[in-house]
């Protein structure tokens, strides 16, 4: 009965509540979107496959990959091994590490001595995100990395709080699998330098953890990199994606001042999306802009020029040349049709070209914000720094702290600048989410801003129940599509005759994927995916030369009423 009293004790108390607070929100999607559905989402086949190959043949084939997902597939396949290979339990998965990586950030901003209501607000943020709510409901890569990489940030802060050793061996080892999940976590490495101020006698242990911290991700790293090169089976896109790399590195030694100038606008895109992201916060220290200004007037000024020279960049180059509107870069976050758009035919358009400005405006504005702010913490670091090596004024944990938080912040935001140019999609752009937080976290603390305000907290609930009604959205129409298709295939209707969409295609044959069959002219201006035949197709909407043969309803929180997908026969094949 003590034991019983005790557990409860721990469950709500203060500490508790707060990550109650936390889990409550992941339950609530939970039941508002479901995990149900035995199908693939996105790019989550590729790994499905690989888990299923695992399990059937005891080997890591994917063949589609440009991440590795080693850790990412091996979760799956323990699982898988005692409950059924299924996409609901690879699913399960994902979304309980997405709660265990919104713990972690928690834990994280509590080790900066952040107040238990900011620490909430910032995890919320990350939380309710409406990419990193889609992606709970996959089997992408894209969570598993990201809650390993807050892992990692959490038992680094707190090893370097507790001045542990065993703490930093874990957070080596949580880079490590993060690393194995997705290589682009080695960017995190440069964080591990804050190790030197390691309050321990023997000055040896702490030069050689340093060296393991560094030496060890590096290893990981390259052997991602030689197996998805030299992989049995591969198709052409890490090589792909490698020469893209390589190109934009030659463009650098080659071109300087071009390559400058599209760093520059590759980081004001990056902003602006990184800036959404943390609209709540950012709203919360434009409130108190007359403070902002007081207290850094005289280091502001570089910074406030930095900023505006990167935004009008960003604004010349994308919306006055390229007169592009935000979402510049989608798959996920496609705010005109919800979504990765997959099936023919366009799903709730929601927002007009007008309202689209609107969010381009807005998102350049939180930019403006983001990019400030940043500067201004990497000035309260530079400037401890210098107190510390010439005074000694500064604590060991408190410079090392300030190292990570701006560290990680850069090289996060370098990446995804990085990957704008190369190859990008919306959800690249999450790397930095947890990272941006720890630092906004971080500065409004040093700044005495109170980020939890009526006006952020409004901005958050407005997110959140705008992610959950697009999350459940998308759930309900895929539900709907694979329901049709798989009617089509129980009249005996092979996949050979079907165009079901990117997923279904490359998931009954491999073969497709590489292919360039777009399907005859006007559907192959529609299409980015290939088909192998197109006789019969799932679609959001009636196409010229085809007959509807089954309506599947589904019910959309979007717009609140019900929806169809529809299947089409050629007219040509009675």
């Amino acid at each position: 009965m003590s034991t019983l009293i005790k557990i409860q004790a721990a469950l709500f108390d203060k500490r508790s509540r707060s990550l109650w607070l936390i889990a409550a929100y992941f339950l609530f999607v939970l039941c508002f979107v479901s995990l149900k559905g035995n199908f693939p989402l996105n790019d989550d086949w590729s790994y499905g496959e690989g888990v299923h190959g695992f399990l059937e043949k005891g080997q890591l084939l994917m063949p589609t990959v440009c991440a590795a997902g080693f850790t990412h597939v091996f979760l799956g396949a323990v699982f898988c091994k005692i409950f059924g290979f299924s996409y609901v339990v690879l699913r399960a998965i994902v979304f309980s590490l997405g709660i265990i990586g919104s713990f972690a950030l928690y834990g994280a901003l509590r080790e900066l001595r952040l107040h238990r209501a900011a620490a909430v607000l910032c995890a919320l943020i990350y939380s309710c995100n409406p990419l990193m709510v889609n992606l709970y409901f996959s089997f992408m890569s894209d969570v598993t990395a990201l809650s390993l990489i807050n892992i990692y940030l959490y038992l680094l802060l707190r090893a370097i709080r507790k001045n542990s050793l065993t703490l930093t061996m874990l957070s080596i080892l949580a880079l490590v699998l993060a690393i194995a999940t997705r290589q682009s976590a080695i960017v995190f490495v440069l964080c591990n330098f804050s190790l030197l101020f390691l309050k321990v006698r023997n000055r040896k242990i702490v030069i050689w953890t340093l060296l393991a911290s560094i030496a060890i991700p590096l290893l990981c790293y390259i052997g991602v990199d030689q197996w998805l090169v030299h992989r049995s089976i591969s198709l052409a896109d890490y090589h792909d994606a490698k020469a893209a790399h390589a190109q934009f590195l030659a463009n650098i030694l080659s071109s300087p001042s071009q390559s400058v100038w599209t760093l520059i606008v590759a980081l004001g895109q990056t902003s602006c999306y990184v800036g959404l992201f943390c609209a709540p916060i950012l709203l919360a220290i434009m409130l108190k802009s007359k403070s902002f200004f007081a207290r850094y007037i005289q280091s502001f000024w570089f910074w406030l020029v930095l900023a505006v020279g990167i935004v009008l960049a960003s604004v010349f180059q994308l919306v006055i040349v390229q007169s592009r509107l935000m979402p510049f870069n989608q798959n996920l976050l496609r705010l005109p049709m919800v979504c990765a758009l997959t099936i023919m035919g366009l799903n709730i358009p929601l927002l007009a070209d007008r309202n689209l400005k609107w969010l381009t405006g807005l998102s350049f504005l939180l930019a403006f914000v983001l990019l400030i702010s940043l500067g201004c913490f990497l000035q309260i670091s530079i400037l401890a720094a210098n107190k510390y090596i010439r005074f000694g004024r500064v604590s060991p944990s408190r410079l090392a702290m300030l190292w990570i938080c701006s560290v990680s912040a850069l090289v996060s935001m370098i990446f995804g600048a990085v990957e704008t140019i190369v190859r990008c999609t919306d959800r690249y752009y999450l790397i930095a989410l947890g990272p941006i937080l720890l630092t906004l976290a971080m500065f409004a603390r040093y700044s005495k801003f109170k980020i939890v305000q009526p006006l952020s907290i409004v901005v958050l609930l407005f997110i959140a129940i705008y992610s959950a009604c697009a999350a459940q959205d998308y759930l309900g129409w895929n539900r709907a599509r694979w329901q049709g298709l798989e009617r089509l295939e129980a009249r005996g209707i092979s996949a050979n005759q079907i165009d079901g969409g990117y997923e279904y295609n490359t998931l009954r044959d491999i073969n497709v994927y590489a292919s360039t069959n777009h399907g005859m002219a006007p559907r192959s201006n529609w299409r980015w995916w290939p088909v192998k035949g197109e006789t019969y197709i799932v679609s959001f909407s009636p196409i010229p030369g085809y007959t509807i043969t089954d309506r599947i309803l589904y019910w959309s929180a979007l717009g609140f009423k019900q929806r169809q997908v529809l299947v089409l026969r050629s007219e040509n094949n009675k």
